[in-house]
Protein backbone atom coordinates (compact mmCIF):
# COMPACT_ATOMS: atom_id res chain seq x y z
CA UNK A 1 0.00 0.00 0.00
CA UNK A 2 2.76 2.55 0.95
CA UNK A 3 4.32 1.63 -2.32
CA UNK A 4 1.03 2.70 -4.56
CA UNK A 5 0.67 5.80 -2.05
CA UNK A 6 4.63 6.95 -3.36
CA UNK A 7 3.74 5.65 -6.57
CA UNK A 8 0.81 7.96 -6.94
CA UNK A 9 2.85 11.49 -5.09
CA UNK A 10 5.59 11.18 -7.93
CA UNK A 11 3.30 10.65 -10.55
CA UNK A 12 0.79 13.21 -9.22
CA UNK A 13 3.54 16.27 -8.21
CA UNK A 14 4.03 17.33 -11.48
CA UNK A 15 0.10 17.54 -12.34
CA UNK A 16 -0.23 19.81 -8.96
CA UNK A 17 2.59 22.41 -9.60
CA UNK A 18 1.85 23.00 -13.13
CA UNK A 19 -1.99 23.76 -12.27
CA UNK A 20 -0.88 25.56 -9.71
CA UNK A 21 1.17 28.01 -11.38
CA UNK A 22 -1.45 28.58 -13.57
CA UNK A 23 -3.89 29.56 -11.40
CA UNK A 24 -0.90 31.70 -9.37
CA UNK A 25 -2.71 34.90 -10.37
CA UNK A 26 0.23 36.66 -12.92
CA UNK A 27 2.62 33.87 -14.54
CA UNK A 28 5.95 33.48 -14.59
CA UNK A 29 6.47 35.18 -18.33
CA UNK A 30 4.42 38.27 -16.87
CA UNK A 31 6.97 38.94 -13.81
CA UNK A 32 9.99 38.49 -16.51
CA UNK A 33 8.18 41.58 -18.75
CA UNK A 34 7.86 43.59 -15.31
CA UNK A 35 11.60 43.29 -14.82
CA UNK A 36 12.47 44.33 -17.91
CA UNK A 37 9.99 47.36 -18.08
CA UNK A 38 11.54 48.48 -15.03
CA UNK A 39 15.17 48.13 -16.46
CA UNK A 40 14.60 50.17 -19.65
CA UNK A 41 11.84 52.10 -19.06
CA UNK A 42 9.77 51.16 -21.44
CA UNK A 43 6.17 49.90 -20.86
CA UNK A 44 5.39 46.69 -22.45
CA UNK A 45 2.31 44.83 -23.65
CA UNK A 46 0.87 42.24 -21.98
CA UNK A 47 1.31 39.61 -23.47
CA UNK A 48 4.39 40.63 -25.65
CA UNK A 49 7.46 39.43 -24.62
CA UNK A 50 10.32 41.28 -23.73
CA UNK A 51 13.75 42.13 -24.60
CA UNK A 52 16.07 41.13 -22.12
CA UNK A 53 19.15 42.94 -22.22
CA UNK A 54 21.61 41.17 -20.17
CA UNK A 55 21.68 37.34 -19.39
CA UNK A 56 20.99 38.26 -15.59
CA UNK A 57 17.09 38.82 -16.33
CA UNK A 58 16.86 36.02 -18.92
CA UNK A 59 18.15 33.43 -16.05
CA UNK A 60 15.91 35.17 -13.41
CA UNK A 61 13.41 33.87 -15.64
CA UNK A 62 14.62 30.39 -15.87
CA UNK A 63 15.65 30.70 -19.56
CA UNK A 64 19.76 30.80 -20.66
CA UNK A 65 21.36 33.12 -22.79
CA UNK A 66 20.67 32.01 -26.24
CA UNK A 67 17.64 29.89 -25.33
CA UNK A 68 14.71 32.32 -26.93
CA UNK A 69 14.36 35.33 -28.81
CA UNK A 70 15.09 38.54 -26.66
CA UNK A 71 17.05 36.31 -24.20
CA UNK A 72 20.24 38.60 -24.44
CA UNK A 73 21.92 36.37 -27.05
CA UNK A 74 20.41 36.61 -30.92
CA UNK A 75 19.11 33.08 -32.04
CA UNK A 76 21.51 30.56 -33.46
CA UNK A 77 21.79 29.15 -36.94
CA UNK A 78 19.10 26.69 -37.49
CA UNK A 79 21.08 23.20 -38.01
CA UNK A 80 19.10 20.82 -40.32
CA UNK A 81 19.44 16.69 -39.10
CA UNK A 82 22.22 14.98 -41.40
CA UNK A 83 21.19 13.12 -43.81
CA UNK A 84 19.62 9.39 -43.76
CA UNK A 85 22.53 6.80 -44.20
CA UNK A 86 23.15 6.05 -47.77
CA UNK A 87 21.45 2.08 -48.53
CA UNK A 88 24.17 0.68 -50.81
CA UNK A 89 21.20 -1.20 -53.56
CA UNK A 90 22.74 -4.55 -54.51
CA UNK A 91 21.62 -6.31 -57.79
CA UNK A 92 19.48 -9.77 -58.22
CA UNK A 93 19.55 -12.39 -60.87
CA UNK A 94 16.83 -15.05 -61.18
CA UNK A 95 15.68 -17.78 -63.83
CA UNK A 96 13.95 -21.31 -63.80
CA UNK A 97 15.71 -24.57 -64.85
CA UNK A 98 12.74 -26.55 -66.70
CA UNK A 99 12.58 -29.64 -67.93
CA UNK A 100 11.99 -28.88 -72.11
CA UNK A 101 9.73 -32.12 -72.99
CA UNK A 102 8.59 -30.90 -76.41
CA UNK A 103 12.39 -29.32 -77.13
CA UNK A 104 10.58 -26.29 -78.32
CA UNK A 105 12.33 -23.65 -76.04
CA UNK A 106 8.96 -22.78 -74.52
CA UNK A 107 9.26 -22.05 -71.43
CA UNK A 108 7.38 -24.11 -68.53
CA UNK A 109 7.28 -22.62 -65.02
CA UNK A 110 5.51 -26.01 -64.20
CA UNK A 111 7.97 -28.36 -65.44
CA UNK A 112 10.87 -26.70 -63.33
CA UNK A 113 14.19 -29.17 -62.64
CA UNK A 114 15.19 -29.26 -58.90
CA UNK A 115 18.99 -29.45 -57.62
CA UNK A 116 20.24 -28.24 -60.90
CA UNK A 117 23.88 -26.48 -61.00
CA UNK A 118 23.28 -22.70 -62.35
CA UNK A 119 27.04 -20.86 -62.08
CA UNK A 120 27.48 -16.77 -62.26
CA UNK A 121 30.84 -15.44 -63.16
CA UNK A 122 32.04 -11.68 -64.10
CA UNK A 123 32.30 -8.83 -61.06
CA UNK A 124 31.88 -11.79 -58.79
CA UNK A 125 31.82 -15.82 -58.55
CA UNK A 126 28.81 -17.84 -57.28
CA UNK A 127 27.34 -20.73 -57.57
CA UNK A 128 23.34 -22.45 -56.75
CA UNK A 129 20.81 -25.29 -56.76
CA UNK A 130 17.26 -24.86 -58.24
CA UNK A 131 14.73 -24.96 -55.41
CA UNK A 132 12.27 -27.56 -55.86
CA UNK A 133 10.24 -25.47 -58.54
CA UNK A 134 13.38 -24.91 -61.19
CA UNK A 135 13.90 -21.76 -59.38
CA UNK A 136 17.06 -19.89 -58.70
CA UNK A 137 18.73 -16.58 -57.43
CA UNK A 138 21.98 -14.86 -56.89
CA UNK A 139 21.11 -12.11 -54.56
CA UNK A 140 23.92 -9.31 -53.37
CA UNK A 141 25.28 -8.60 -56.62
CA UNK A 142 27.29 -5.77 -57.03
CA UNK A 143 26.69 -3.66 -60.20
CA UNK A 144 29.02 -4.57 -62.69
CA UNK A 145 28.91 -7.39 -65.44
CA UNK A 146 28.29 -11.46 -65.15
CA UNK A 147 27.89 -14.35 -66.80
CA UNK A 148 25.21 -17.09 -66.05
CA UNK A 149 25.46 -20.80 -66.91
CA UNK A 150 23.61 -23.63 -66.57
CA UNK A 151 25.88 -26.76 -65.65
CA UNK A 152 25.46 -30.12 -67.96
CA UNK A 153 24.03 -33.30 -66.71
CA UNK A 154 24.30 -36.68 -68.39
CA UNK A 155 21.24 -37.50 -70.65
CA UNK A 156 19.85 -34.26 -70.73
CA UNK A 157 20.29 -31.83 -73.79
CA UNK A 158 20.18 -27.85 -73.50
CA UNK A 159 17.66 -26.63 -75.59
CA UNK A 160 17.39 -22.92 -74.15
CA UNK A 161 18.96 -20.38 -74.76
CA UNK A 162 19.86 -21.05 -78.29
CA UNK A 163 22.60 -18.45 -78.31
CA UNK A 164 24.31 -16.14 -76.59
CA UNK A 165 27.54 -16.76 -74.37
CA UNK A 166 29.11 -20.06 -75.16
CA UNK A 167 29.49 -21.72 -71.32
CA UNK A 168 32.51 -24.09 -70.45
CA UNK A 169 30.38 -27.17 -70.38
CA UNK A 170 29.04 -26.57 -73.42
CA UNK A 171 25.36 -24.97 -74.41
CA UNK A 172 24.56 -21.38 -74.14
CA UNK A 173 24.12 -18.93 -71.06
CA UNK A 174 23.39 -15.42 -70.78
CA UNK A 175 26.26 -12.09 -70.81
CA UNK A 176 23.98 -9.40 -68.64
CA UNK A 177 24.93 -6.03 -66.78
CA UNK A 178 23.35 -4.79 -64.02
CA UNK A 179 23.04 -1.74 -61.91
CA UNK A 180 22.62 -1.15 -58.25
CA UNK A 181 19.17 -2.30 -56.89
CA UNK A 182 18.19 -4.14 -60.30
CA UNK A 183 16.16 -7.23 -60.40
CA UNK A 184 16.82 -9.03 -63.39
CA UNK A 185 14.16 -12.05 -64.14
CA UNK A 186 13.69 -14.70 -67.05
CA UNK A 187 17.14 -16.59 -67.40
CA UNK A 188 15.99 -19.04 -67.97
CA UNK A 189 17.47 -22.54 -69.13
CA UNK A 190 15.53 -25.63 -70.60
CA UNK A 191 16.85 -29.10 -71.08
CA UNK A 192 15.41 -32.13 -72.85
CA UNK A 193 15.79 -35.62 -72.12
Amino acid sequence: MRVLIAVFALVATPFIASVAQERGGSSHRDRGDVRAVKQSGVKGQKGQKAQHNDGADCQADGNQPGENEGCGDPPGPIVPPPPPPTVSKLAEIHGLVWHDAAASGIVNPAAGVANWLVMLNGAAAQTTLTDATGNYAFVGLSAGTYNVCQSTRFAWIATYPTSGFVCAGGGFGYTLSVTAGQVVTGINFGNWN
